[in-house]
């Protein structure tokens, strides 16, 4: 991501502007795009289907699903990479879909969490689990809109599944909240720049 042409060239032009030696620039690009990715685990990963098979056994009397729709969301994957844009009323809504995924033996989401999310140990924890962590405003930063922007693309790119919650912050009342169109517009540019070709959004 940081040898992408574009960012290059965002580099050169911040040092310009500010009046360093572009490798500052580029030290701190490298400290923001270690701030947003996750660092995938598939043990760790086992791990937490074991921890939330225990948790939804206690808390739940079952997960309802239709098996008919996971086979067809499995089709679907093998042709095109998959967005899961779920609502977000409860921490619950981040578990289940990858919980299911996994014992659908598919590939578990990299899913964009708020910065909140990322302390010790959970913060981890969680990049470990596939979370991509993403401040609550970053207006006016040029670079580290760029690089999440490129960082989406990379994980689409690749035919990584990946989930954004459309309110873009978990809702305290229980209700819908309005939608925040920020990664729902980078993802839909991917398309637009011929990134990939097509995406499915679930």
């Amino acid at each position: 991501i940081l040898r992408d042409p574009e960012v290059q060239k965002m580099i050169d032009e911040l040092a310009r502007e500010e009046g360093v030696d572009r490798r500052k620039i580029m030290s701190r690009a490298y400290q923001l795009l270690t701030e947003i990715v996750a660092s995938y685990s598939y043990r760790v990963i086992e791990v937490l289907y074991v921890l939330l098979t225990w948790l939804f056994s206690k808390v739940f009397d079952g997960l309802d699903y239709k098996e008919k729709e996971w086979q067809q969301v499995r089709e679907i994957m093998k042709h095109k990479p998959v967005v899961f844009v779920p609502c977000h009323r409860s921490h619950l809504d981040y578990l289940v879909i990858p919980f299911l995924m996994f014992e659908h033996h598919m590939a578990t989401p990299f899913v964009a969490a708020g910065i909140n999310l990322s302390f010790w140990p959970v913060g981890p924890l969680l990049r470990a689990g596939g979370a991509f962590f993403i401040r609550r405003s970053f207006r006016g930063d040029v670079l580290y809109s760029l690089l999440l922007r490129k960082y989406v693309q990379y994980l689409l790119q690749n035919r990584y599944n990946t989930k954004f919650f459309i309110e873009g912050t978990r809702s305290r009342s229980g209700k819908m909240l309005a939608p925040a169109y920020g990664i729902l517009k980078m993802v839909l540019e991917s398309c637009s720049r011929k990134v990939v070709e097509d995406i499915a959004l679930i």
